[in-house]
């Protein structure tokens, strides 16, 4: 369901105002709310009268006929436990699999055919699943074991990196240093090993003092990536929200530039001509010659919202790591050059923010790890306007 969709059947609440952001209400919808009628231990983590904002949302779906798709996924397989059938399939592909969660990987376990024809194990070759949990960027995780698709001992791990230069690469792998990563079962996972097979130009890092500078810096790269060859429709800027996506927008129409942007369930036309913009989570699955990464600010990367209302050090620790996906899944968008900025004021909350942080340090760390004489903060992509 769209965000849109979420506002408008949202009960009025009626804790703080303080309290009353959407985004914090659909995470703990997603992620904490357990099947109808249960009550888990997790009652204990949830705020005073959640449950009761929790049922008047269930019930608001059943009376207009919707459903969470964890939800569909769970009468799904009822559906098929009560009425076994044949299924026509030979096999099921699964791509993008760290964004499915506990009750999707019980549904395409109980749509794969069975060795025995039965409910029992899966049938050889009947289940092909590729995912990478570095990039899971909706916060759902789930154990295949645990859901039954078993796949100890014939998996395999991709380390070539077809896309990108292996200088964005290695400050995509840089921003996730500190992060832990499952493998989609019960092990973790690392990116050591992981190559590019060409090499580019170093990724640009901005800190300017001011949204102009921002912008004046954003327009020279793009005039840069153009005369280097690279078509607009092939340059890609992408922001954390939609507002500040709008602003870039008219701020590059005014400098005389046309845009694009790229919505939501719908596919890039490229024969459209125009530099793409596009939120960080809708640019999954895309790639362009040329990405920006803008307005990489205190306030926006993590939300100030969302991290200010989180109610203990591991649930900020697991937002920040969560950002930290989003920002390696944006930076691999790019082929040839990546552009990072951000703007504001500095202060000391600035300076010890996790977006500056993770910017900052990974911009270091790729660049130490890259030969050659690239000691100047400028040689290393770092401008401080």
């Amino acid at each position: 369901m769209s965000k849109e969709a979420y506002d408008a059947r949202l009960p009025a609440l009626s804790w703080a105002p303080q309290k009353r952001h959407t985004s914090v209400f659909r995470i703990a919808f997603r992620n904490m709310l357990p099947p109808k009628n249960e009550r888990t231990l997790i009652a204990a983590l949830i705020p005073p009268g959640i449950w009761a904002i929790f049922a008047a949302y269930r019930a608001r779906l059943d009376q207009e006929n919707l459903s969470e798709p964890e939800d569909a996924y769970r009468a799904a397989r009822e559906i098929l436990a009560a009425k076994p059938a044949l299924l026509p399939y030979r096999a099921v592909v699964v791509d993008e699999a760290q964004d499915l969660g506990a009750e999707a990987f019980k549904l395409i376990a109980a749509i794969a055919p069975k060795a025995d024809g039965g409910g029992g194990k899966a049938a050889p070759d009947s289940l092909f699943v590729v995912g990478d949990a570095h990039q899971r960027i909706y916060g759902r995780k789930a154990s295949m074991t645990k859901c039954g698709i078993d796949v100890r001992g014939r998996s395999k791990k991709l380390k070539v990196c077809y896309r990108t230069s292996d200088e964005i690469r290695r400050w995509a792998v840089a921003v996730m240093e500190g992060v832990t990563v499952d493998d989609l079962d019960e092990s973790s996972d690392d990116l050591r090993g992981y190559r590019s097979l060409f090499h580019g130009p170093v990724p640009e890092v901005l800190i300017a003092k001011t949204t102009a500078g921002e912008m004046n810096a954003l327009t020279e790269w793009i005039e840069n990536c153009k005369d280097d060859g690279i078509d607009e429709s092939d340059i890609c800027v992408l922001s954390r929200t939609n507002p500040i996506l709008k602003e870039i927008g008219e701020a590059l129409k005014q400098k005389g530039y046309k845009t694009v942007q790229i919505a939501p369930g719908e596919a890039d036309n490229r024969a459209k001509s125009g530099i793409r913009l596009s939120t960080m989570h809708r640019s999954k699955g895309l790639e362009f010659s040329a990405v920006a990464l803008v307005r990489i600010n205190e306030d926006v990367v993590p939300p100030k919202a969302l991290l200010s209302l989180a109610p203990d050090a591991a649930i900020r620790r697991s937002l920040i790591a969560g950002e930290k996906s989003l920002i390696h899944v944006s930076a691999t968008r790019a082929k040839r050059k990546l552009f990072v900025s951000s703007s504001g004021q500095p202060g000391a909350y600035r300076k010890s923010h996790p977006a500056i942080l993770m910017v900052q340090s990974a911009q270091d760390r790729a660049a130490d790890d890259i030969p050659g004489p690239l000691n100047a903060a400028r040689d290393r992509g770092i401008l401080v306007q």
